[in-house]
């Protein structure tokens, strides 16, 4: 963030992971800088210094659950990744 700082950057474009979103926050929120986070994220947070651009399980995923349930009923099961996102979306319910 230091060499950010320097030159006078204010805003970063990025990053691609929750988890390394997670752990800049800290310094964004020190340093005023704004990071525009273009990836889904997993909701459940909020900061002043992210500008939130991709969709929350519940703008993306819950309409496809609901639309499976319906098709296939409670042969359908989700399946994510050992990671911030796979995690999170196991609490959403349709």
């Amino acid at each position: 963030m230091s060499t950010f700082i320097a030159h006078g950057i204010r805003h970063i474009f990025g990053t691609i992971t929750s988890a390394s979103r997670k752990e800049i926050i800290p310094d964004l929120e020190q340093h005023n800088l704004l990071l525009w986070y273009g990836c889904p994220y997993e909701g459940f947070e909020s900061c002043e210094q992210v500008v939130y651009l991709g969709g929350c399980p519940n703008q993306t995923l819950l309409p496809l659950l609901r639309l499976a349930l319906d098709m296939f009923g409670n042969r359908s099961w989700l399946i994510g990744s050992n990671y911030v996102w796979g995690w999170e979306k196991q609490s959403y319910r349709p």
